[in-house]
Parts: C-alpha cells; structure tokens; sequence
C-alpha cells in the first residue's frame, strides 16, 4: 500500500515544514567494516545506525542546540521501517502511519519512529523546522540510499 501527501514546504523552500534545513548539511560517514555501524553526522548532529539481533536496526542521535544544551534520542526500526525511512521503499505499513502521512504531508512514515517525505527525513516525529527540535533532519541522497540497502544485506 502507498499513499502519500505532499506538506507544506517552508517559505526558504529547502524542506517541508516539519523539516530542519540543517539536514542538508548530515553527511554519512564511510564504513571501513561490513560489522560497522551506519553514522551519520553534521556540525550539530549525529545518527548511528547499528544492529540488534532479535529486535531490528537501534538509531540512536544527538542534536547540539548551542555549547550548553544538547539533545540525544534513540528508537529502534524494524527491516521494513528502516527500508522505508531511507527511502529503499514506500510501503505504509499501519493505518495510523496513514493518519500521520494525512496530517503533516509525508510519503511514508511510521509513528514515533520517523516520517519522510521523498528525500526528506525526520527521524522520530515531524518537528517545527526550527532550531530546537529535538529530532533529527537528513536528505536522503542515491548514494545514503544505496549505503542502507548494503547495510541491511550485510555487506
């Protein structure tokens, strides 16, 4: 099943709403070893992607709001979700992801773990797009999507 929405886009146009603009500048760090985590990381946040057995894909992040404060998060993605929030995939699983998706505009989501719309990714929830979010804002890019995809083949 796929059904999505298109947001609303920021008056800087770089993004849907709930989207930081700052998540132009999240780049992937390259992994030496297939065992490697998947990171992630900018000026002023970072993602580590990492696998669990038995439980799926752990994302754990910190965003830096200013030299004293911080915000970190974790959630943990299933193959499906992970597919889904690095846009390896569409599908929406639930029908609560298609209320989310109704709601803030999106190509698929899953509640409480991330939302996306096209190449833009939040990850767990839409945010304001403005500094202090506590949620993490990436473009996904061909090669992020590739990178994911072998991650997940174990490669």
């Amino acid at each position: 099943m796929s059904s999505q929405k298109e947001p609303e886009f920021g008056s800087s146009g770089l993004g849907p709403i709930w989207w930081h603009h700052h998540g132009i500048k999240v780049g992937m760090l390259q992994r030496k070893k297939r065992e490697d985590p998947l990171e992630f990381t900018s000026g002023a946040a970072s993602l580590k992607i990492v696998r669990d057995a038995g439980r799926g894909y752990l994302a754990t992040w910190r965003i830096i709001h200013g030299p004293s404060s911080s915000v970190t998060g974790s959630v943990f993605f299933s193959e499906k979700e992970l597919k889904q929030a690095f846009g390896v995939t569409d599908d929406i699983v639930w029908q609560s992801e298609a209320g989310l998706i109704e709601q803030y505009g999106a190509t698929t989501a899953s509640v409480g773990v991330f939302i996306r719309f096209k190449k833009w990714l939040n990850i767990p929830c839409p945010g304001t797009g403005k500094d202090g979010d506590p949620n993490l804002s990436m473009k996904i890019s061909e090669k992020i999507k590739k990178e994911v995809q072998r991650f997940m083949d174990g490669n």
